[in-house]
């Protein structure tokens, strides 16, 4: 945890808004009063310095860890199995209400979001997946959402396939999901009756 800010740092808060303010508070950790070590399955391990009071009042399951019938009392946690990024872009929303998502993490971001019950951030990743989806990308995400049982993005995958799906059929990887999800796909009821003759063709090919 870090020391009490400087005079000058003070001085440097006081011209600030809120959101800046409670970033900088985040990105500085002051006052901080747990510390989490995260992502020790994915590689190096990675420590935030933040506020309990803050996590409370953004997530039911943080309220519960500190202030429930068995408050946790240790002073650094370690949190093993969510990826640092995630967990970093989490607290940007539960300080800030903002988050800055990219292609590469806005699954597990979703993950953990979904693991501390902020379904506002939930929601937010759902809809930037959503405006990425492209006929190049839309079978990856399907595969990463499927296997990482995030549904909502599953799901959204799955609608722009049924919109897209000559493209998509013409176009996509298909070797890439293997031919369960093939399947999954290719025999869904939305497809038109040309693209399900194209599908009984690619899965003769996976077969």
């Amino acid at each position: 945890m870090s020391a009490n800010p400087s005079s000058s740092t003070r001085r440097q808060r006081s011209g600030l808004g809120l959101v800046g303010s409670m970033k900088r508070t985040l990105d500085s950790g002051e006052f901080s009063d747990v510390q989490f070590t995260v992502g020790r399955c994915f590689g190096p391990v990675k420590a935030f310095d933040v506020h309990k009071h803050v996590l409370c009042q953004r997530s039911p399951v943080f309220y519960t860890m500190f202030y429930g019938s068995l408050p946790e009392k240790r002073q650094v946690i370690d949190i093993p199995d969510v990826l640092p990024d995630a967990f970093a872009n989490m607290l940007s929303f539960l300080y800030t209400d903002t988050v800055d998502l990219r292609v590469d993490v806005v699954i597990q971001t979703l993950l953990c979001a979904d693991k501390y019950e902020v379904p506002l951030l939930v929601d937010k990743c759902c809809e930037f997946v959503s405006t990425q989806l492209n006929t190049e990308n839309c079978l990856i995400f399907l595969k990463n959402g499927v296997e990482r049982r995030a549904e909502k993005i599953a799901e959204s995958c799955l609608q722009f396939i049924d919109r897209s799906a000559d493209d998509v059929i013409a176009l996509g990887d298909f070797a890439a999901v293997g031919k369960e999800m093939l399947e999954m796909i290719l025999l869904r009821n939305t497809l038109s009756a040309e693209e399900h003759n194209m599908s009984v063709d690619l899965m003769k090919v996976h077969a």
